[in-house]
């Protein structure tokens, strides 16, 4: 084999390495764990939940105190 048959396999076996480990690289970074993301310009909504707090005002509730 020639030095440049050589040089041009190693070549591609390095690219090849390098393009597998971009693509591990920012599956890893991604929240969704590599997931695809969503599409270019979609809203993500999130709901966040009130802390409870003790309302008379619930339904079901008379105000009256249990013994």
């Amino acid at each position: 084999m020639k030095k440049s048959s050589i040089a041009f396999v190693a070549g591609v076996v390095v690219s090849v390495l390098m393009v597998i480990s971009m693509v591990m690289f920012a599956a890893a970074q991604a929240p969704n764990g590599g997931a695809a993301a969503p599409a270019q310009g979609a809203t993500i909504h999130t709901t966040v939940a009130a802390a409870a707090t003790p309302d008379s005002t619930a339904v079901g509730d008379s105000g009256k105190q249990l013994p």
